[in-house]
């Protein structure tokens, strides 16, 4: 499945990578392939689109001055059917409104699978925590219940900065 993200890649990316596959072999048995576009997500995303280039997800919102165009040249397929229902639970649990999150590419072959990978980040806050925060105890420590912090020696070494999927599919709630 491929990704293209608008932030650059984190260092320690093909760990969190490398775990992901790890955990999730048995159930989804899906590799990701996410290509960094940085600053230059626009053009990327543009490019790749009227090419017919196919892409499972993509980050895009207001920010990047392209998203009304985008869904306006038929770049985005409407996801809402898969939000708010018993079928993916992890996203009916991240999502607790009815979202119009439009960033899954019409060019996507794998709609279903995306949205498998998407249930399973959001089925637990392990998993979540993995994308967001990398690997407990490497580059974060649990704190009681629902805290996080890094420890000295974590926040020097740490080169993972996490991956708000949530963020991505709900920015564009309010179309």
């Amino acid at each position: 499945m491929k990704f293209l993200f608008m932030q650059t890649k984190p260092i320690e990316m093909n760990k969190v990578l490398a775990e992901f596959k790890k955990r999730t072999m048995d159930s989804l048995n899906t590799k990701l392939a996410i290509e960094w576009a940085g600053s230059e997500l626009k053009q990327n995303l543009g490019l790749k689109m009227a090419a017919g280039e196919e892409l499972d997800l993509t980050f895009d919102y207001l920010g990047t001055g392209s998203f009304y165009q985008n869904i306006a040249w038929g770049y985005y397929q409407p996801i809402e059917k898969y939000f708010n229902n018993d079928i993916y639970p992890g996203l009916m649990k991240a999502f607790t409104v009815r979202t119009c999150a439009r960033n899954m590419a019409t060019t996507s072959q794998n709609v279903n699978r995306t949205m498998k990978v998407l249930d399973w980040i959001f089925t637990s806050q392990e998993n979540n925590d993995l994308f967001t925060w990398g690997l407990e105890g490497e580059h974060w420590t649990k704190v009681e219940d629902k805290g996080y912090s890094r420890t000295d020696e974590q926040e020097k070494n740490t080169t993972f900065h996490g991956i708000k999927f949530q963020c991505m599919l709900c920015m564009n709630a309010r179309m």
